[in-house]
């Protein structure tokens, strides 16, 4: 930030302002116009909006796990995970394992 005779170099004082203001700012300046800086509450729904149209906006969202009943979702989700359990417990039996230590938790 400063020359050999102590002088700031303006130049290189700018940058570091810059790369200081995130740091400064944060949680403390919400700039709607970009994402980055925009308030947690920017990108929620209004909570009445949510009530009436929740199964729609779920839908819509395109994550089609979140539109499924919890109780089937952890279901499925434990039958792969099972599945995937077997699968490298098959692939452990089948392969030279003299490398690897197994230990029981």
């Amino acid at each position: 930030l400063l020359d050999g005779e102590g002088n700031i170099l303006i130049d290189r004082y700018e940058w570091f302002l810059y790369q200081q203001i995130p740091d400064r700012l944060n949680g403390q300046l919400t700039l709607p116009d970009i994402t980055k800086y925009r308030a947690l509450d920017a990108d929620l729904i209004d909570g009445e909006h949510w009530r009436k149209n929740k199964y729609t906006l779920l839908q819509q969202s395109h994550f089609t796990k979140l539109a499924e009943e919890p109780e089937k979702l952890i279901k499925q989700m434990a039958m792969e995970l099972d599945t995937r359990l077997y699968e490298v417990g098959e692939y452990l039996e089948q392969e030279d394992n003299r490398n690897r230590i197994l230990r029981n938790p």
